[in-house]
């Protein structure tokens, strides 16, 4: 188990900092404390009908500190699996996406939840 992740998440995320030392503290408080509670967009999201599919080469969006950020999806991932030294929970019912960003070209692991279908050529 990698340092920052809590295994225990039935929501199978990657939960924010929780490094003492650099060991695993303790759960993280909120919706996603192993209570199995989803946000939209994950597979709870997908049972309601809400659509979060990707495929290669999608444009797609995501937020950052800087604001919103547009890219194209480089592959998806359905095992767990290690990138930029961090291990990224999936599954095949909540994939993690391999993102390329369209203005600096480096590269990020988002779960579907963290992003959102973009229109080709256009700005949000």
């Amino acid at each position: 188990m990698a340092v920052g992740t809590f295994d225990g998440c039935r929501a199978r995320r990657s939960c924010g900092p929780l490094r003492s030392g650099g060991l695993l503290k303790s759960p993280p408080a909120g919706p996603c404390a192993g209570t199995g509670a989803a946000a939209e967009g994950t597979a709870a999201g997908r049972e309601k009908g809400i659509d979060v599919t990707f495929n290669k080469d999608d444009r797609v969006a995501w937020n950052t500190p800087q604001g919103k950020t547009h890219g194209t999806v480089k592959s998806t991932h359905t095992k767990d699996f290690e990138f930029k030294d961090q291990t990224f929970r999936a599954a095949e019912d909540d994939p993690v996406y391999v993102v390329e960003s369209e203005k600096t070209g480096s590269r990020a692991a988002h779960h579907g939840s963290a992003l959102t279908h973009a229109d080709k050529g256009k700005e949000d």
